[in-house]
């Protein structure tokens, strides 16, 4: 098992959906993490990490953090394969997360948003 903590913003609005089997809500979501270190040219590189969250969880994170907000998740790396449209067998690797947290006071977000208007 590879287990992962992360840090980051939300990139977009997660996507909220629930399965047609039995109803389990599941929320999708991007992380866009900053590195420790700046690369050769000094910059301070982005690593963009996939999410997925299952069960109440997942409600709970659709409906209080939004794009921009500072959030940590704690989960498991998971890698899958699909054929596409073309029969080009695709891989993702994406973080099962299990738990999240809040980094950032509700005021925090809402100001940062009336700054970016």
């Amino acid at each position: 098992m590879i287990t992962v903590q992360a840090t980051g913003r939300l990139t977009k609005e997660p996507q909220l959906r629930y399965t047609n089997e039995n109803g389990v809500a599941v929320a999708n979501f991007t992380l866009a993490c900053k590195r420790n270190r700046p690369n050769k040219e000094g910059e301070t590189e982005t690593t963009f990490l996939q999410c997925v969250l299952w069960g109440n969880p997942a409600e709970v994170l659709a409906k209080y953090v939004h794009k921009g907000n500072l959030i940590a998740v704690h989960g498991e790396l998971q890698n899958r394969s699909f054929d596409d449209r073309q029969g080009v067998t695709r891989y993702v690797t994406s973080l099962l997360v299990e738990n999240f947290e809040f980094l950032e006071k509700k005021k925090t977000s809402q100001e940062k948003e009336n700054i970016e208007k």
